[in-house]
């Protein structure tokens, strides 16, 4: 799965060309994350922070070092990596409580997918320790 932008959606069903099996996943990925009200964002984005909480979704893997926090100040790195974006959507999540940028991924790979989207784990990175913590959908979903 990969969370693609408009344009290179769009170049891939160009007059001429076949789109493969990949390019339709990436389509509807990318237009369940845009449905759901989810800004996708790339590692050269530089990304103030919003007014109140946000989710964005990492759509290639690299490190997002251009995050800011609400005094323009900038937040830690955070780091995607290709083997997080095959297995899970990854969101980039800024708090506004806390002034604070996390990443969160839902696990694509362990279930059907319903309407609340993929079943499975998913975790909060700690990206000053690195550590995981694995919580419910319920907190993610309740910025």
């Amino acid at each position: 799965m990969a969370i693609r932008d408009t344009n290179s959606l769009k170049m891939a069903f160009e007059t001429g060309k076949k789109p493969q099996q990949q390019d339709f996943h990436d389509l509807i990925d990318s237009a369940v994350v845009a449905n759901n009200g989810v800004t996708p964002l790339a590692p050269v984005d530089t990304m103030a922070a919003p007014n109140g909480s946000k989710r964005y979704v990492a759509t290639v893997a690299g490190t997002y070092s251009n995050l800011k926090k609400a005094d323009g100040s900038a937040a830690p790195s955070i780091s995607v990596s290709g083997e997080e974006l095959a297995a899970n959507i990854v969101y980039l999540i800024y708090t506004a409580g806390s002034n604070s940028w996390s990443k969160v991924m839902q696990n694509i790979t362990a279930g059907p997918a319903g309407p609340q989207g993929p079943t499975g784990p998913s975790y909060h990175v700690d990206v000053t320790t690195g550590s995981a913590v694995e919580f419910t959908g319920e907190k993610i979903m309740g910025l």
